[in-house]
């Protein structure tokens, strides 16, 4: 009987086998059909497939192609760099409390040079670099996109070079990846909303940089979380406990800040709010970075004043390096590379007359004896950047049709003339005399330049003859007021000053 019974199971099992068989066995007739019955369809729809398959295929290759290019550091030492004394100064403000330092000088003095110069020390510090000439936004939106991927090639940037850091750093740059990733999973624009999250998100990730200890245990580290205790803010930035850890200092550096505002026009004033804002709270308020705007733009100080920056700042200005400097180089670098030695005399003849025109510049000096004298055989006043300088002021006394330079141009251009060698022009002054748009129009075209702050590199140890028992240093009661030098933009702009004043007075 059982014998039976599980006989009539085992058919029941095999013909419902054979009924699903035959049933899957008519699957996909009717699409074989349809594809028999309109065989141009058909083939247009294998086309499609077939392209599809292409196109797949060679975003495949493309990424791939992409992958396999090395990524290029670009924040290096500058090759040929000759070193300067102001470096100093920069470290002591590196080495010390976080701060937001704004650094003015005119084109061409170096400032980049000497900042990077300083901050490619990588034992020291890691940087976030963003060059605005090369800029990749120019509204929220793109700043945004811009920003959070610079962040993000920064923490990594910590993963790959700070010993102790790996995993935290890559875990910090997936933050802002996927955050940007959610801006675009919405379909919606990042607006000024989303930059202040980026902002928050970076404080919260440069908090986690501060508080990691990659000597502790896991179980020590969540007793350490669950404590939430953080660094002190001075604790930060300084020495000892930190340099034990192989912390490197975070340093933002913006090079040519003054482009900011113009890339975010006034329809995004509250954006440019929301970054500068950001950047005081994580250097004055929470000690977490240090911020470095470079830039070549007297006029930028009105930002910072108009947005309520400035009190949060600290102001320096870097001019040309000494005459000493100069001979040095001179020396050490152009003498050297000028094969002829018969022609050595007659530069060092000349130091002082090609000093006057050329200046502190070090691009000056190079273009000039290695390329219009020693190629063209140009005397100084016929050089390319004499020449331009030339240009320069002409073209502002003289603009274009239909323009005209502002009144008292000429008259201000004299007495800077006449005050080059002596006693500076303070620009409130100026402005109150000759009137602020005359100024403020040779601000903008790089004719003048204001030296706000203190001058990067002027040695108070030189005035030890004026105070020898403070070493140099003013009286802490003297009542003497800074002032605010409206003075030429380089020397070879000085030069064509007075070289056009004597023109008009001929």
């Amino acid at each position: 009987m059982l014998h039976r019974c599980s006989g009539i199971s085992r058919r029941i099992k095999i013909s419902k086998f054979n009924n699903a068989i035959q049933a899957r066995s008519l699957f996909g007739i009717s699409d074989l059909l349809a594809a028999i019955g309109n065989p141009k369809e058909t083939l247009t729809q294998i086309t499609e497939a077939k392209n599809e398959l292409e196109k797949v295929k060679n975003e495949l290759i493309e990424t791939n192609e992409k992958v396999r290019l090395p990524p290029v550091r670009t924040f290096v030492k500058q090759p040929n760099y000759f070193e300067r004394s102001e470096e100093n100064r920069i470290r002591t403000i590196l080495n010390s409390d976080a701060t937001f330092t704004v650094i003015f000088g005119a084109a061409s003095t170096g400032k980049t040079s000497l900042i990077r110069n300083v901050l490619t020390d990588v034992n020291s510090y890691i940087v976030l670099p963003i060059d605005l000439r090369i800029s990749t936004f120019s509204d929220p939106p793109t700043f945004y996109i811009s920003l959070s991927t610079h962040l993000e090639a920064f923490f990594n940037d910590i993963s790959e070079n700070v010993d102790g850091f790996k995993e935290l750093g890559h875990r910090l740059s997936l933050g802002f990846k996927h955050a940007r990733i959610d801006i675009e999973k919405r379909g919606q624009t990042p607006s000024s909303t989303d930059i202040s999250r980026l902002f928050e998100l970076l404080q919260n990730a440069l908090l986690n940089y501060w508080n990691h200890d990659p000597s502790l245990s896991e179980a020590e580290r969540r007793e350490l979380n669950e404590k939430s205790t953080l660094p002190e803010p001075k604790e930060r930035v300084t020495t000892g406990n930190l340099n034990k850890l192989n912390r490197k200092i975070p340093v933002l550096l913006i090079d040519e800040a003054h482009r900011l505002p113009q890339l975010l026009d006034e329809k995004h004033s509250d954006t440019l709010k929301i970054i500068l804002d950001g950047l005081t709270v994580l250097t004055k308020q929470e000690r977490l970075l240090h911020t470095i705007f470079c830039t070549s733009d007297s006029m930028f100080m009105h930002t910072l004043m108009s947005y309520n920056v400035l009190p949060h700042t600290q102001v320096f200005h870097l001019t040309d390096p000494s005459i000493e400097s100069i001979k040095a180089y001179l020396k050490d670098h152009i003498l050297l590379q000028v094969k002829q030695s018969h022609l050595h005399p007659h530069i060092l003849d000349n130091f002082d007359n090609l000093y006057g025109v050329l200046g502190g510049k070090f691009i000056h000096w190079k273009d000039y004896l290695l390329g219009d004298w020693l190629h063209d055989g140009l005397s100084i006043s016929q050089s390319k950047v004499a020449t331009h300088a030339k240009i320069t002021v002409e073209s502002h006394l003289y603009p274009p049709s239909g323009l005209s330079a502002p009144p008292n141009t000429l008259a201000l251009l004299q007495k800077i003339a006449d005050l080059i060698d002596n006693s500076p022009l303070d620009i409130f002054t100026a402005r109150r005399d000759y009137g602020q748009e005359t100024v403020d129009a040779l601000l903008n075209n790089k004719i003048l330049e204001v030296r706000w702050g203190n001058v990067i590199g002027s040695n108070f140890l030189n005035n030890t003859h004026i105070n020898p028992n403070l070493d140099g240093r003013s009286n802490i009661n003297d009542n003497k007021p800074a002032i605010n030098s409206l003075v030429p933009s380089s020397s070879v702009i000085g030069w064509a000053i007075k070289e056009v004043i004597k023109k008009h007075a001929s």
